[in-house]
């Protein structure tokens, strides 16, 4: 086990894209950035199950859906959208790990992330705004009731981008989240929002970002303004972030941006896609 308790989490399948693909340029950048952290991918897809340790990291492939010692396996996507996150972050927790970080199949690492680890050790919890996406506009009637949030309430904040989510648990204030979160993930109801809204603001669901950003906003636990993460396409012409989200299919020079900023070198002024 990683000697800080550290352990980024991703799961995939095949879907819509090929999201292993994905999971494996996450390892390739973890890899490139000197992500500081073990891995463990759960996938119905992966031809086996494996433990190996590569350059000090213990990497962990589990070919089904993850699983807690107490709730058992994780509904299939389709009977709980999104429960994989959750469930997965449980599993790590069962393991012994103390300092998890989510990682979508859409996250690149062009960074050491050393400073949100760090930041994870002061503050509990590290999460990514999502500006222009209110929780109103994209949250269900039967969710907000669920959870106790007003639809007016729901107004005045704006939702997170949960393509990553940093956790130390360590802290109160980071199990109080995250045990809501899961319990919200098991409920039947918030995850789904089948009863959607007339609200004229209401968009569509968001499903578990729904119930994580509410829990976030009434547990005074504020996340980081866009520019620490960013789009591809954005990337050296807008910002210099350290987590980017890429399309699976998307053409992005990952590569050359890492080995830029080992080198030292101002990326800013330059597109990479």
């Amino acid at each position: 086990m990683n000697d800080k308790g550290r352990l980024v989490v991703n799961f995939a399948s095949i879907g819509r894209e090929n999201y292993l693909i994905g999971s494996q340029r996450l390892l390739e950048t973890m890899e490139a950035a000197n992500v500081d952290a073990d891995l463990l991918i759960c996938s119905p897809d992966l031809p086996t199950s494996t433990t190996v340790e590569e350059n000090g990291r213990i990497v962990c492939l589990r070919k089904r859906m993850p699983i807690s010692k107490e709730f058992g396996e994780c509904p299939t996507h389709k009977e709980a959208p999104y429960a994989f996150k959750t469930f997965i972050i449980q599993e790590a927790r069962d393991m012994g790990y103390t300092k998890i970080l989510w990682a979508d199949s859409s996250c690149v690492f062009l960074k050491d992330v050393e400073t949100y680890w760090n930041l994870a050790d002061e503050t509990g919890v590290v999460l990514l705004d999502n500006p222009g996406c209110p929780e109103a506009t994209w949250t269900a009637d039967d969710c907000l009731e669920h959870m106790g949030c007003d639809p007016e309430f729901a107004k005045t904040f704006f939702e997170i981008d949960a393509f990553m989510m940093l956790f130390n648990f360590d802290y109160r204030v980071t199990n109080i989240l995250f045990d809501k979160y899961f319990l919200h993930s098991r409920d039947g109801i918030c995850l789904k929002g089948e009863r959607g809204s007339k609200r004229l603001e209401f968009k569509a669901h968001r499903h578990d970002q729904s119930i994580v950003s509410y829990f976030a906003k009434v547990n005074n636990i504020l996340p980081i303004n866009y520019g620490a993460w960013s789009y591809a396409h954005e990337v050296g012409v807008h910002f210099n972030p350290t987590f980017v989200k890429c399309g699976i299919s998307q053409y992005f020079n990952w590569q050359l941006i890492t080995e830029m900023h080992k080198e030292g070198k101002n990326i800013m002024g330059v597109c990479f896609v």
